[in-house]
């Protein structure tokens, strides 16, 4: 049984500059509990995997994240509780 879940566009237009994501960075070993939204997984599966240059003629498409000679074999799962 197959459910597309339909995510919000991700935020690209971050008040974040590179320096100041890495400054700010931290690791969080206890968690709220709470769910994650629907707009950050958006954000995150963007950051994964997302499309920054879409597929133009004989030119490929581009990544956030680099391939092996750009062959894109990627995948990325999503497990959500409400589907266990």
């Amino acid at each position: 049984m197959k459910n597309d879940l339909v995510l919000p566009a991700p935020q690209t237009d971050s008040p974040f500059t590179l320096m100041q994501a890495l400054e700010t960075r931290r690791t969080t070993r206890k968690w709220s509990g709470e769910p994650v939204s629907e707009q950050d997984l958006s954000n995150l599966l963007w950051a994964a995997c997302g499309i920054t240059k879409e597929k133009k003629g004989n030119t490929k498409s581009k990544r956030t994240a680099p391939s092996a000679c750009n062959a894109q074999e990627i995948r990325v799962y999503v497990l959500l509780e409400s589907g266990v």
